[in-house]
């Protein structure tokens, strides 16, 4: 009967080592899945859209924008002449 109990022991505990294997494995394979799906994602959103963040407008060099405001003409009033 010890005999019994001991193989029953022992497959108990070899039971419990493959589920938490196969667990940890599973939550591995989700985790690196998981990575793989956001590296492929950041990878085509940064190809598609790293053209619009670096073309910089040709315009103003430097930064500064000047705001000029045009001179009143009898063309913008609208009078007749």
């Amino acid at each position: 009967m010890p005999k019994f109990y001991k193989i029953l022991w022992s497959i108990a505990i070899l039971v419990i080592l493959v589920t938490i294997i196969s667990f940890t494995f599973g939550f591995l394979l989700i985790g690196v899945s998981i990575a793989g799906l956001i590296g492929i994602y950041r990878y085509y959103w940064g190809r598609k859209h790293s053209k619009s963040f670096q073309n910089r407008p040709r315009n103003f060099s430097s930064g500064e924008v000047i705001d000029i405001t045009p001179k009143p003409s009898s063309d913008n009033l609208g009078l007749k002449p």
